[in-house]
């Protein structure tokens, strides 16, 4: 559903608490996807102080950092954003794959839904010309959560 200003309202967020873990590395893209994340949680009436920011140096920290916020049991979801590149070698597929698997993994094993938003450098293209759309994956994770504590 949309309200009159064309923001995608799904729910009444006001009393969520919501963990995101952000990349250092790679910021001037990561914060595109931050700020997409902060986009589609201010139009569902999240509120900045019940958005609670964890900076891990790389990918391969999100899990981590994720882990850490969900232990503590304060969260209704959990946002991980990052942007990987991709080199010469197999390294980004490894450590890609890992990550994810250890996010999917941490949301079962918590019941606790974590949104993706982690690209490829080959994704930057498109995050420059879609910085607050569907296209942003940020956004995207913070639609699927918000979707996600809705069913639950």
């Amino acid at each position: 559903m949309k309200n009159k200003s064309n923001e995608k309202i799904i729910m009444d967020g006001v009393n969520l608490k919501i963990g995101i873990v952000t990349t250092e590395n790679n910021w001037e893209i990561v914060e595109k996807l931050f700020n997409g994340a902060l986009d589609i949680l201010s139009q569902n009436n999240v509120r900045a102080e019940n958005v609670i920011v964890l900076k891990v140096p790389t990918i391969f920290e999100i899990p981590f950092g994720c882990q850490r916020m969900a232990q503590s049991k304060e969260f209704d979801a959990l946002i991980a954003l990052g942007c990987s590149d991709k080199n010469e070698t197999d390294y980004y597929y490894f450590v890609t794959t890992e990550v994810t698997r250890a996010l999917m993994d941490l949301g079962l094993r918590e019941s606790l839904p974590v949104g993706y938003g982690i690209i490829s450098a080959e994704e930057k293209r498109i995050l420059k010309r879609n910085t607050k759309t569907k296209n942003n994956a940020g956004y995207q994770a913070g639609e699927n959560i918000l979707k996600m504590i809705k069913i639950i």
